[in-house]
């Protein structure tokens, strides 16, 4: 018999020792959990104070939309007039280009009259040359409007497009 209780008193304090594991190997993985959970609270407590703050911010902001809006918008308006002032600029160098290229041919015509008559009296040679002198400088000066006149489209597309694209930022935020 006492070799039994010995036997029961054995198993007895094997248990409670696995037992005693078991429950601190438990207690061990609820610790962590906890502290996890701890964790992953603050960081959603700073994460809200970050975004309460910046709630704080979107009132001056709209009010910042609000007022620079109406200036877009003006500046918007003030582009598309000067895009169609463009246009009519434009359209009124196209009827000079086309007047000049329409007075090419008799123009030359004269150049050769002018050569004939150089030939047989030697003096308008002066006055064809000035003629020829004026509408060289008007072809030139031609070229520079065009040139002028495509680097403004040039820039008020580029400033049109600019304007779309902050009209496509929400006011509220």
């Amino acid at each position: 018999m006492l070799r039994a209780s010995w036997l029961v008193a054995l198993i007895t304090g094997i248990g409670i020792f696995a037992g005693l594991l078991v429950s601190t190997s438990g207690q061990e993985t609820v610790r962590n959990q906890l502290r996890a959970g701890v964790e992953e609270a603050e960081e959603v407590v700073d994460t809200s104070d970050e975004a309460l703050t910046a709630t704080d911010e979107l009132p001056r902001a709209q009010t910042a939309l609000a007022k620079g809006f109406p200036e877009v918008e003006g500046t918007a308006t003030g582009l598309r007039s000067a895009n169609q002032d463009l246009g009519s600029i434009a359209a009124g160098l196209e009827k000079l280009g086309k007047i000049l290229l329409d007075a090419d041919p008799p123009l030359a015509g004269v150049l050769e009259a002018g050569g004939r008559a150089d030939a047989a009296t030697g003096g308008a040679r002066t006055e064809v040359a000035d003629v020829v002198g004026v509408l060289d400088r008007a072809g030139g000066k031609l070229k520079e409007l065009l040139t002028l006149l495509d680097e403004t489209v040039v820039r008020v597309t580029r400033i049109e497009a600019k304007l779309r694209a902050a009209r496509a930022v929400p006011a509220g935020g």
